[in-house]
């Protein structure tokens, strides 16, 4: 099943295996690397580091000797690890599977690692004096309980405002593809940063 759902997928300039734990990501990633030449690039926060290899469930010697995985336990725990440091990381890995030929293969569950390498940072603008003098003075005007409560309600509404955004354009979306089912739910195209990400979540 792993291997002709790897013969079924074109060949993108990147693959992301994802999906919850025990979905069977890192078998798909290792299918499709072995019959793509491609190389496994790790998503997952946890497995980055090197003290619990087996508790992560990284990649084992033999599999390690199949393809070449990159990104596992290459951190002590003694390091933080980010979304944006995360990102270079990979960025660099992709490059260098790209130099050498090969198709790299991204497999993980980290999705705010996934999101950070494909749609990048929001630019977040310098927040003006002015502007924190008003926050400090409305905390000790308000108290805690009552600023937080502002803060909450503030959030929920853009929250609101943004869920709508996203499915007026998801139904636009929708009307181009010719109606709600698309591709198979396993593969999804995605283009971004200069690159087609094929998606496939097990």
């Amino acid at each position: 099943m792993l291997q002709q759902t790897a013969r079924r997928m074109a060949k993108p300039d990147v693959i992301v295996v994802t999906g919850p734990t025990a979905s069977g990501k890192s078998a798909l990633a290792l299918a499709l690397a072995e019959r793509r030449n491609g190389a496994v690039i790790n998503a997952d926060a946890m497995q980055t580091y090197d003290a619990f290899p087996v508790l992560t469930a990284q990649p084992t010697a033999e599999e390690r000797e199949r393809v070449p995985h990159c990104l596992y336990g290459v951190l002590p725990l003694s390091e933080t690890l980010s979304a944006a440091r995360w990102r270079v990381l990979a960025e660099a890995e992709i490059g260098k599977c790209r130099g050498g030929g090969r198709l790299p293969i991204l497999c993980g569950g980290s999705g705010l690692y996934l999101r950070a390498l494909m749609q990048g940072f929001s630019a977040i603008p310098a927040v003006p004096a002015e502007v924190r003098d008003k926050a400090n003075e409305d905390w000790q005007a308000m108290g805690a309980d009552a600023f937080r409560g502002r803060l909450a309600f503030c959030r929920a509404r853009r929250r609101h405002i943004h869920r709508a955004r996203w499915h007026c354009e998801r139904n636009q979306f929708r009307k181009r593809r010719g109606g709600k089912k698309g591709r198979r739910a396993h593969e999804t195209r995605y283009v971004a940063r200069g690159s087609t990400f094929a998606i496939c979540s097990s």
